[in-house]
């Protein structure tokens, strides 16, 4: 589920306080055994008041990042072990592992210096959620690397990293910073979307659809040339508000 939609209604933002805290730092606990949980806890709840859900899981990032190791390669490995078991096709993102947004937020805001790594992270991260925001900062600073990993995604035998292929380049994601390259120039997106096109996964196939559909907002006639080769694609419109859902936790 998009947060988009979560965050009608009741809002995702309110699951982003001290309850989380304690639910994240207790399966990091289980193999970080240092880990402060209530401290975790208490900062976040005191830091969380009047913040928007973008900002609330910054928080969230932000604790973990002074209670981790201090060396970016042991915090990931820290976080990657309690991941647990890949999300089926139709288990919601948003409803089912909405609690790794601030994992995937740590590798977004403080990985960007060793790319390998992150993506390698960020892959594992999206088979349990969503890397479709967290790999935005990686396409702007390392274009090259990481589109030749993204092309290989494309071809996952994972519906997950296959829809992180697609969503990931997707140039006006909701919520995410706006891929500028993109927009001037979505020629390499094509390349990263050609075996997507009749993608068993319906998830994966929604992701294309509406990456088809912001190229052709801002670039109409890169739509229309491509569109031939696409004739399978639907379209399927930008998620928009709905109300909420439940918030059932799958194991990590």
């Amino acid at each position: 589920m998009d947060p988009d939609t979560m965050a009608g209604g009741y809002g995702l933002k309110r699951y982003f306080n001290g309850e989380a805290a304690h639910l994240i730092g207790g399966r990091i606990r289980a193999v970080y055994p240092g880990f402060d949980i209530e401290g975790y806890a208490a900062e976040t709840e005191r830091r969380v008041p009047g913040k928007e859900l973008k900002e609330r899981v910054l928080v969230l990032a932000e604790g973990l990042r002074t209670r981790l190791p201090g060396d970016y390669p042991g915090a990931v490995s820290v976080l990657l072990a309690p991941l647990g078991d890949e999300l089926a096709e139709g288990e919601g993102v948003f409803n089912t592992s909405w609690f790794l947004m601030p994992v995937a937020r740590f590798v977004e805001e403080y990985g960007p210096e060793h790319p390998e790594l992150s993506l390698g992270a960020i892959e594992e991260i999206t088979r349990r959620h969503t890397g479709e925001y967290a790999i935005r900062p990686y396409i702007e600073r390392h274009r090259g690397q990481v589109m030749e990993r993204i092309v290989r995604w494309a071809r996952s035998p994972s519906h997950n990293v296959r829809r992180l292929a697609s969503g990931g380049v997707r140039p006006r994601l909701p919520w995410a910073r706006t891929l500028d390259v993109f927009v001037k120039d979505p020629r390499p997106v094509p390349e990263v979307l050609e075996p997507l096109r009749r993608d068993p996964s319906g998830h994966v196939r929604r992701s294309v659809a509406n990456n088809l559909d912001d190229i052709s907002r801002d670039n109409p006639g890169a739509a229309l040339a491509t569109a031939p080769r696409r004739a399978g694609w639907r379209r399927a419109p930008s998620p928009r508000p709905s109300g909420s859902s439940g918030t059932g936790c799958a194991p990590w």
